[in-house]
């Protein structure tokens, strides 16, 4: 498998036949031109996104057209999301029609969606629940996957020093409400039934950590005390879970 570091990337621009010169959309691909256009083509024809450049294609496909895809950089490794940003810069200061939501680059950068599509989006989704098989497809394709040691660092440092900000805590604090935690617990639930049924469950009955985890364990512990406030979270943590515990009749 080719390394990150030697995979070659393409800037690329659609546009329509009949106004070739007028550039609709800028994208980035990892492979090959030809087949990263036709892949606009069937997720327009298949998929029915809503997107304004999936409606774009579709459009010229109703009339038996494609778009016309141009390279306009190549290049390797890194560098392809602040080429396509730049792509894109360009052509929206030209005027062109883009088609593009978002600035470019991973993820839907500079793509704020106004509170209508937000409700409508929203609308959409709402009790919509993955089927058995789906779920199942799912774990299929990372059971037995583990991250390598490189992976695992760079997750830990990209989350070292980053604590929430006092509004995300207390919307966090504010979302586990419980209705929230019996939906979540219901649905835990359903999950596991399934995964038993597929005996894909795993149990730690008579699992026994060696001795050397044990100590690194009792180690890590060794001298250290809970802060007032952390003891009282707890507390105040146990005693709310008891009041539910014994309104619904369980304790």
């Amino acid at each position: 498998m080719m390394a990150a570091a030697e995979r070659r990337w393409v800037i690329y621009t659609l546009s329509d036949p009949k106004a070739p010169d007028v550039v609709r959309y800028v994208g980035a691909t990892h492979t090959k031109p030809a087949t990263r256009l036709a892949q606009h083509v069937n997720h327009a024809r298949r998929r029915q996104e809503q997107y304004h450049s999936a409606r774009w294609v579709r459009s010229l496909d109703r009339e038996g057209l494609r778009p016309v895809i141009e390279i306009v950089e190549e290049g390797s490794g890194k560098g392809w999301e602040e080429a396509e940003r730049r792509w894109i810069a360009l052509h929206r200061d030209k005027g062109s029609p883009l088609t593009n939501h978002a600035k470019g680059g991973r993820g839907p950068v500079g793509c704020i969606r106004s509170p209508e599509t937000r409700a409508k989006l929203a609308a959409a989704n709402r009790g919509k629940k993955q089927s058995p098989e789906l779920v199942e497809k799912r774990i299929s394709a990372i059971r037995g996957k583990t991250h390598t040691a490189q992976s695992k660092a760079n997750m830990s440092a990209g989350k070292k020093g980053k604590p929430w900000t006092p509004a995300v805590a207390e919307a966090q604090a504010a979302a586990w409400t419980d209705e929230r935690r019996k939906k979540i617990s219901e649905s835990n639930k359903e999950t596991y039934a399934r995964r038993k049924a597929a005996g894909v469950v795993k149990t730690r009955k008579g699992f026994r950590a060696t001795d050397e985890t044990r100590e690194k364990l009792r180690a890590s512990h060794l001298g250290q005390k809970p802060s007032p406030e952390t003891r009282a979270k707890r507390s105040a943590s146990m005693k709310a879970a008891w009041a539910r515990r014994k309104a619904a009749g369980i304790a």
